[in-house]
């Protein structure tokens, strides 16, 4: 299965934005589950989230990790993204995820600095 940063940015935001803290799984309507248990997973292997248990191999996600936090919001800021995208074109698939995450965050410094 590939890797889609999109989908990536969509399960951050789901967990963001629950105020109840408890562990869920992640629905989204244009992805199956098997797309989002393969990512929940992967954010989990690269510490943006936390897994609180998995039934029938269903991730429960209870929670964003610090590093979970600072990724969604260089994902989510559009000039950190329009300065990657500068760099490598819109499709940032072909990149390595610790590259990917390296570069947002160094772009974030450069135009936080600028600002």
């Amino acid at each position: 299965m590939k890797r889609e940063l999109k989908l990536v940015k969509l399960i951050l935001e789901k967990i963001e934005e629950d105020e109840e803290l408890k562990p869920k799984e992640i629905i989204l309507d244009d992805y199956s589950q098997e797309q989002i248990s393969y990512h929940v997973n992967l954010l989990e292997e690269a510490d943006y989230l936390t897994i609180f248990t998995e039934t029938n191999n269903i991730p429960y996600v209870s929670h964003l990790t610090w590093d979970g936090h600072e990724f969604l919001d260089g994902l989510r800021n559009d000039t950190v993204m329009n300065k990657v995208k500068q760099k490598f074109g819109d499709n940032l698939s072909f990149i390595p995820f610790e590259t990917l995450k390296i570069l947002i965050l160094e772009s974030a410094k450069i135009v936080f600095s600028e600002s």
